[in-house]
């Protein structure tokens, strides 16, 4: 049994907290560490870890700073080698651990570490994205770029497990990233080693959880987009059947979104995209293009319509 770390970016989420961290405790792995990094709550979410008085939790109070410096605090603390993220809004199912345990056990020098996940809606229902991996998978993902285009379902920040020596080597969360933080970590550190996946749904998402941001801002594109188009001499690192499959990847997260600011009309970012596709994708650029400029309502639906098909495909 490997000795594991958790960690929890915590701001303002003292309604979830509670029943996040029990889903954590009630694992079946026992053999862990809980690190809670609070991001200056002002709601008394620091008051809620306070009762639990389980010696494995340990909590670490910073100035208001952004999850991803929340985050990176809660890795550079850690005591174990791997390092197991969850967001305050999500909770684990009994059994998580103990597939990651498996997976870190059975390939020690992976970059990374994932498992399925299940959403749930508001209104209680469950959702999967598509995932071609049977629940009982355990292995390595041939080429987890050309996967990860087409199942978002392989890595959330819920179920995500850290090689912490790879996580230093990629330079970490990127600070002061609002959108698309993660997804670039998960890029980064799959071009630094193997990516190692269990089919076995062991973890919940609430989709529309308390405070979840999921809006654009300052009209800028997300940030991995942002940073392969800034930085593409860095797909240059990897083999050419990985560097293909990695602009498979940057080509649909740019249509899916570039479809999204088409939507709402949004002609400022979806500009921004328009510029990153042509660098990846001359059809794709010509199509987006041509899409721009037939924007009746009939036409706004249907992009909503084949942006929703797209990101849950």
């Amino acid at each position: 049994m490997m000795f594991l770390t958790v960690v929890i970016p915590l701001y303002n989420k003292s309604q979830s907290i509670e029943s996040t961290i029990k889903s954590v405790l009630n694992q079946t792995h026992t053999d862990f560490e809980l690190i809670v990094v609070n991001d200056g709550s002002t709601d008394g979410s620091e008051n809620v870890i306070k009762q639990f008085t389980d010696e494995r939790i340990k909590l670490l109070n910073i100035t208001n700073s952004g999850v991803s410096v929340a985050r990176n605090t809660g890795i550079r603390s850690a005591k174990s080698s791997y390092v197991c993220l969850l967001d305050a809004d999500d909770y684990w199912l009994p059994n998580h651990l103990e597939k990651i345990n498996n997976l870190v056990e059975r390939y020690p020098d992976c970059s990374m570490y994932s498992s399925c996940f299940y959403e749930i809606l508001e209104d209680g229902s469950k959702f999967q994205a598509k995932n071609r991996y049977p629940s009982d998978y355990i292995g390595i993902l041939d080429d987890f770029f050309l996967e990860y285009s087409r199942s978002r379902s392989l890595v959330h920040s819920s179920c995500v497990c850290l090689n912490k020596k790879m996580f230093a080597e990629c330079g970490g969360f990127p600070v002061g990233v609002k959108l698309g933080e993660d997804i670039y970590l998960w890029l980064k550190m799959a071009m630094l080693g193997q990516v190692a996946y269990s089919g076995s749904p062991q973890v919940i998402i609430r989709r529309n959880a308390e405070n979840r941001t999921a809006t654009r801002v300052d009209n800028d594109i997300l940030y991995h987009i942002k940073y392969f188009h800034e930085n593409p001499s860095e797909k240059n690192k990897l083999p050419t059947k990985m560097h293909h499959s990695l602009d498979v990847f940057l080509k649909k997260n740019i249509f899916v979104n570039a479809l999204f600011t088409l939507s709402i009309k949004d002609e400022i970012t979806f500009n921004k995209y328009l510029t990153a596709m042509r660098e990846i994708s001359c059809m794709y650029y010509i199509i987006l293009g041509s899409l721009s400029f037939v924007l009746t309502p009939y036409m706004l639906k249907l992009l909503r319509k084949i942006r929703n098909l797209l990101q849950n495909s």
